[in-house]
């Protein structure tokens, strides 16, 4: 980078990831000598490290930061369970992850003629700790996310619509409102359309 920080891109993702091919950075430097190492997990099917997106340590001079994943044969093998960080040996968990496994999603562009779409995992909440509740998401029957909850009660809502390009032949999803209220209440509730 022009000011001087270095950054190192050691792990490429594998076959059968995803996203396979693609390079994450390992090291990050700083021009005061500051380091922040950061180590993926393998590939499914292979050994080693580096291999796959999914974190498995950060470590800077201080601290390490460790990801923890469901494995098989849990449905949500691959998700991110729980985020912990360790100093002078001592380990602390910052946040647990919950997830639900959704069947029957329906496509929002058409509803009995399209091919059932294929099950997917939903991330449902985000339990901090130290914080007075979850982060909670909410969906509807096409997989969508239509709600937020927040630790403290407020929530975000949305509403979607579906939106055509200007040939008609492909069809998009759009968020067309979005509901915020601080406190929880509706009475507090603020609106905001959204044109595209």
């Amino acid at each position: 980078f022009t000011n001087g920080s270095v950054w190192t891109f050691n792990c490429v993702s594998r076959y059968p990831e995803q996203d396979a091919g693609t390079m994450y950075p390992t090291q990050l430097e700083d021009t005061n000598g500051n380091l922040i190492t950061i180590t993926y997990q393998s590939a499914f099917g292979l050994s080693g490290t580096n291999s796959s997106a999914r974190i498995q340590t950060v470590v800077d001079s201080l601290t390490t930061y460790q990801w923890s994943y469901f494995t098989s044969p849990s449905p949500y093998a691959g998700h991110v369970y729980y985020v912990q960080h360790c100093v002078s040996g001592q380990c602390y968990t910052d946040a647990q992850f919950s997830y639900a496994a959704v069947t029957n999603i329906v496509s929002p562009f058409c509803s009995s003629s399209c091919t059932p779409k294929p099950p997917a995992i939903e991330l449902t909440q985000i339990t901090f700790t130290g914080a007075p509740a979850p982060y909670v998401f909410t969906y509807d029957n096409s997989a969508e996310i239509t709600r937020v909850l927040f630790p403290r009660g407020g929530y975000f809502n949305y509403t979607y619509q579906t939106d055509s390009f200007s040939n008609g032949a492909n069809l998009t999803r759009a968020v067309t409102m979005r509901a915020m209220s601080a406190d929880g209440t509706q009475p507090s509730e603020q609106n905001y359309t959204i044109s595209h």
